[in-house]
Parts: C-alpha cells; structure tokens; sequence
C-alpha cells in the first residue's frame, strides 16, 4: 500500500495536495513558537534573578570622612587590624544582562615596615575559606579557589616604596607598587594601584589588582548554568586599618 496522502479543501470541494512550501511552514511552526516561547521565558527569568540580587557593594576604598591629624611617629612596624576588608569582584551576566559578583572577608592579617621616609617589608595574606558572597558562604566558590588545598591568598611587596612629605603630613598618596601574588598554589607578579593616609595613629591603604584567572589556575565556579557566565578576569580589592605593633 502507499503512503498515506493528506488533501487540503480549496473551498469549492475541489480537494488539492497541499503545496510543498505550506507544508514546511506548518513542521517548523511549532518549533519556532517553542523557541521563542523558551527564549521569552529566559529573558523573565534572568530580569527578575537581576532585579531580585541585591545591588553589588561598592569597591573598596578609603573611607569617605575626613582624616584625623597625624598622631605619633611613622617608622617602625604597622600591623593589621579591625576594619581591614579584602575580597574579589567579577561580572557576571545573563541574557544579556549584567551584575558584579562580590565577594568580601574580614579574614585579613599581615604587617608592613616604614623606616624612616621608606616602606622597607610589606607581606599580607587573606583567608580565602571565609570570603562570602551577600553575606552567605559560597561552595561552589571554595571549589573554584580549592581552598581547601590553598586556603589563603597572600601578598609579598618587592620593592622599596618611598613616602612622599604629603602622605607624613596627612594627605592622601597614590602609588602603583610591585609584588606577588599567591593563590592555588601559584605565585604571579602584579602591579597594584594603591591610595593611602595617615589617620590619627593609624595608616589606612585601599587598592586593588586586576586578577586574569588563568594565570592562577582558577576555574570558573560551577552552576551558572547556559543562561550564564561569569568572566574570566575580575578585580582582587582590600581596605587596610594597619597599627603600630
């Protein structure tokens, strides 16, 4: 027997075969309203995913209150302390839309030594284990940095920095310093912008250094699924409150 024959009704009860070209648009008509109908659905899910994530914080930097006046000697050893931040931002993107991934810890130690009119020593590390994202650990992350392996982050300066009058009398220096920096278990030199001042009895520093991830091994963190991506590059940021040992 043949193959089954659909007829179409031209209206005068004349039936006729329908045309190929009628026949494709009736296959591919249910796909095509399916796609758009999935592509619809995205675009609401990833706008109200955006709308719903609260706004990312700011980068850090130097507070914005003015300075109390320079109390005390600047030479000798500056320890961290209380009010020190560290942490990472990096964007991230649905559908065409975008928001910054931050991530911040308190988790912050390290010291730096000033003699005289140089910074002779600076070496600081951050607990990458305790890092979290809107306030909430994130495991995918501590996969992604495998801190469990490599639980700290840490920088070493490799040159000797010259204060210059303005920062000893209070005002607010920027520099862009050399150093290393360590994570999973590789050791990459960077370039760091910094600003600083002295408050009272206490050194404040901000900066950040831009993070290629590649050059450190790190994967990009599960889960984000193919509506979304993280970039591979993002910005490693600190706010330091440092005290005389």
């Amino acid at each position: 027997m043949s193959a089954n024959v659909c007829l179409q009704d031209d209206g005068d009860r004349n039936y006729r075969r329908p045309s190929r070209a009628a026949t494709h648009h009736r296959h591919w008509w249910p796909w095509l309203a399916g796609a758009a109908g999935l592509l619809t659905l995205a675009v609401m899910v990833a706008s109200v995913w955006f709308v719903m994530v609260p706004a990312a914080p700011a980068a850090l930097a130097l507070p914005r209150t003015a300075a109390a006046a320079p109390a005390g000697p600047v030479s000798g050893t500056w320890i961290v302390g209380q009010g020190s931040l560290a942490g990472f931002r990096v964007r991230a993107s649905a559908m065409f839309l975008g928001n910054d991934v931050v991530g911040l810890t308190s988790a912050v130690n390290g010291s730096l030594s000033i003699s005289g009119n140089w910074v002779t020593a600076a070496r600081f590390s951050v607990g990458l284990a305790d890092l979290t994202v809107n306030g909430k650990a994130q495991p995918q992350l501590a996969q992604s940095l495998r801190t469990q392996q490599h639980p700290t982050a840490s920088f070493k300066l490799t040159q000797v920095v010259t204060l210059t009058r303005a920062f000893t009398a209070g005002r607010v220096v920027t520099r862009r310093i050399l150093g290393w920096l360590s994570m999973n278990g590789t050791m990459c030199a960077v370039t760091v912008t910094i600003t600083a001042r002295r408050d009272g009895n206490a050194i404040q520093i901000a900066g950040s250094i831009p993070v290629e991830f590649a050059y450190w091994g790190i994967a990009a963190p599960p889960g984000a699924g193919i509506l979304g991506s993280l970039a591979d590059s993002g910005v490693a940021d600190f706010r330091l409150v440092l005290h005389r040992a």
